[in-house]
Order: C-alpha cells, then sequence, then structure tokens
C-alpha cells in the first residue's frame, strides 16, 4: 500500500511539473524571461536587444535561482509564493523580488514540454494574443509551423528541423 501510494504521489508530481513547466517571457520587460524545469526555478535577464532569436543565449544575466514547490496554481519558493498561475500559459508574480521584479509582473509561456520533456510549442506573445511564427508539436514530436496575427491563424511554414527556433 506504501508503495501504491508513493507511485500516485510521484504521478501526481510528474503531473503537476508538466502543468509550470516552460519558459515564459515578462509582458512588462520582454528581456525577462522564467525557466521552470523539474528541479528549480530561475528569472534571467537577457542582454541582448533581440530575446526571440535564442532562448538559451550566453549573453544573460540571473536575477533569481531557487528550487521550487507547485501546489493550488502557486509556486512557491522557500516556502514563499512565487508566482500564480492563472492559466496554462499565464504567471502572476506575487511579489517582489528585487528591484526589477515587481508584484503583478505578467509572464506568458514561450515554450512548453510535456512530462517526457518533447517540446509541445515554442511562441510569443503580443496582448495576450498568439503573435508571429509558432512551432507547434504533435504527439510524436512532428513540428508544423503557423503564423499568428492578433491571436488568428494567417499562414503557415515548415519549420527547420535542426533547431528549435522560431
Amino acid at each position: 500500500m506504501k508503495l501504491l501510494n508513493t507511485l500516485v504521489l510521484l504521478l501526481i508530481s510528474f503531473s503537476l511539473y508538466a502543468q509550470i513547466s516552460g519558459t515564459y517571457q515578462c509582458v512588462n520587460d520582454e528581456s525577462i524571461l522564467v525557466k521552470i524545469t523539474k528541479s528549480e526555478i530561475e528569472i534571467y535577464q537577457f542582454l541582448d536587444s533581440d530575446t526571440s532569436i535564442a532562448i538559451d543565449c550566453l549573453n544573460q544575466i540571473s536575477l533569481f535561482i531557487s528550487p521550487f514547490s507547485f501546489r493550488n496554481d502557486t509556486v512557491f519558493c522557500k516556502q514563499k509564493p512565487i508566482f500564480y498561475q492563472i492559466s496554462e500559459y499565464i504567471l502572476i508574480l506575487k511579489t517582489n523580488l528585487n528591484y526589477k521584479l515587481k508584484k503583478g509582473f505578467k509572464f506568458y509561456c514561450i515554450t512548453k514540454r510535456d512530462t517526457n520533456g518533447k517540446m509541445k510549442f515554442i511562441g510569443h506573445w503580443k496582448n495576450g494574443k498568439r503573435e508571429g511564427r509558432w512551432i507547434i508539436y504533435n504527439n510524436v514530436n512532428k513540428a508544423k509551423g503557423y503564423i499568428y496575427s492578433n491571436g488568428k491563424i494567417v499562414g503557415t511554414f515548415v519549420p527547420d528541423p535542426a533547431y528549435n527556433k522560431i
């Protein structure tokens, strides 16, 4: 019975991880990104002006890094609530973390992975709607490219399979 309870808790943990994991871009300052992995949350800022060219570039500074827990749509770091998840794609900062990270800042998910680590999508937002080039992956990790304007699909493209960039 104890083993069964442990397995159920692990399944719940993986499900919660899949719900919150990803990379989120700040609406208030697009140079600030939040990356949530299985083990930690990191908030960093790009020093380049164009954050859309690469999500994992070297020219960045770390603003905050910590292990986290997730429950009841809230991300906790060291027992303190940091983010509130208002949808699968949107986080709201619940507290001031430093002079650059203010309570109420909104973050939209720009990359999402499933529980197996496979990419689900890569894309950007504008005014709360999908905008520009998006790559969306199906269950067998086959990519399709869509071009969005004001949240609506206006075209398609063939993504380069060598890169997970838009």
